[in-house]
């Protein structure tokens, strides 16, 4: 199973990054997003877990540390890591 960290904090799209990512990719994968926001989101098709400034270092690693796959992808949450990039990648492992 891909376990796939998304660090956070106030990230507007969140929820359409993390809806894309389930919709493209096809084997097994879990989706943790690691939120450094006052207010924790409510995000369809992921776990979330609230960190308190504690950096974007921090929050990766405590996302893997959640993680329960194989294999583990970190991602940005604005969407400057493209999905497809990810598929591509996962086609060589």
């Amino acid at each position: 199973m891909l376990s796939i960290i998304i660090p956070t904090k106030d990230e507007p799209m969140i929820q359409k990054f993390v809806s894309e990512v389930n919709r493209r990719l096809k084997q097994s994968h879990e989706i943790i997003v690691v939120d450094d926001s006052k207010v924790l989101p409510k995000i369809k098709g992921a776990k979330v877990f609230q960190q308190k400034s504690k950096g974007l270092g921090n929050a990766a690693k405590e996302g893997f540390e959640y993680a329960k796959g194989d294999v583990g992808a970190l991602m940005d949450a604005d969407g400057s890591h493209r999905v497809e990039e990810l598929v591509k990648m996962l086609g060589y492992i």
